[in-house]
């Protein structure tokens, strides 16, 4: 239910709670938390898309998502890949994955890809 109903029912059946903020807090996370915080945060990572966008603003949204993951590199890039627009990824045949093996590096490979493309 909303926090609102929860917070109703705690006031009638538990008004102890509200008086220990810890106790209130601790039933307050064990009610809302996530508990399959990784799970909920991959399928975020595979349902994110650049369109309409740039691959600036889907990075940046994406290394949002990303820091609460910890994903290796291959695997950063291939998500990130997946979620592009096809004409960028049908210019990245051309393109090699950074040496250094850095996902940053990898998204500076991919800006002026698209960047191209917006531009024609």
């Amino acid at each position: 239910g909303s926090p609102a109903s929860w917070y109703a029912s705690i006031k009638n059946l538990r008004p102890n709670l509200l008086l220990n903020y810890h106790e209130f807090l601790e039933a307050f996370v064990h009610c809302f938390d996530d508990t399959d915080k990784y799970t909920t945060t991959l399928a975020k990572i595979r349902e994110l898309k650049q369109e309409p966008g740039s691959v600036a603003s889907y990075a940046s949204k994406f290394v949002e998502i990303l820091a609460n993951l910890n994903l290796d590199k291959e695997s950063k890039m291939d998500y990130f890949y997946d979620g592009l627009k096809d004409p960028v990824k049908d210019d990245m045949v051309f393109v090699k994955k950074p040496k250094s093996g850095l996902f940053e590096d990898y998204i500076k490979l991919i800006i002026p890809i698209d960047n191209r493309i917006y531009q024609c």
